[in-house]
């Protein structure tokens, strides 16, 4: 009886140290998070009012580019003169041999900014174009044309107020940078200057 005894607990241990054995060990698991890289768009059209020879202009123009991670767009820009205007008067006395002056500009070029995380609905960026440009100049019904590139630089901050995922508000301000203009009536300082942009930015954010 004893030995059937000291049987039984010797199979009674064997399988409890089996079971022991066979049981999984509780790990531990460390969850990182995964960032998904995204790519997004935007196509923009652009107001800006500005100063240009010291008289208050609009420009109109169009943005366009890729959104890298919602934090970085790469893109084109190119914007002209809403309409364009005669000489400035003011200078009658210097170019009083002028009959009949206007003038029209236009420039555009590769644009790179960032952007904040979004607060709310609220997005602020910060960019910068980098380009070239053209102004022309008629004199005497059209009879005389003067034309000059420039080099530009214009940086700028715009806060966006995102509608939805595919709409957003722009506003924002800027300067423009010019090098290279050498016309008749007009210099580099003609056409730099501070400006004051309003857009509507379309595409997937």
């Amino acid at each position: 009886m004893r030995k059937v005894f000291i049987l039984i607990l010797v199979l009674v241990l064997a399988g409890q140290a089996f079971a022991v054995k066979k049981t999984p060990k509780h790990k531990t698991v460390v969850y990182r998070e995964q960032h998904v890289p995204t790519l997004g768009w935007y196509v923009t059209p652009s107001v800006k009012i500005t100063e240009i020879q010291g008289l208050t202009r609009g420009l109109v123009g169009v943005r366009g580019g890729l959104i890298f991670n919602h934090s970085l767009y790469l893109g084109l820009a190119g914007y002209g003169v809403a309409e364009p205007d005669y000489y400035n008067w003011d200078y009658w006395d210097d170019w009083r041999y002028l009959n009949d002056h206007r003038w029209e500009l236009g420039y555009g070029g590769l644009e790179l900014g960032v952007l904040s995380r979004y607060s709310g609905n609220a997005q602020f960026g910060l960019g910068v174009l980098v380009g070239g440009g053209q102004i022309d100049e008629y004199y005497d019904s059209d009879r005389w044309h003067a034309t000059d590139g420039f080099f530009i630089v214009e940086p700028s901050a715009d806060l966006l107020f995102h509608v939805n995922r595919h709409v957003a508000l722009g506003f924002g301000v800027g300067y423009r940078f010019v090098d290279g203009v050498e016309t008749p009536t007009f210099v580099n300082d003609d056409l730099d200057g501070p400006s004051f942009n309003i857009s509507l930015q379309l595409g997937s954010f």
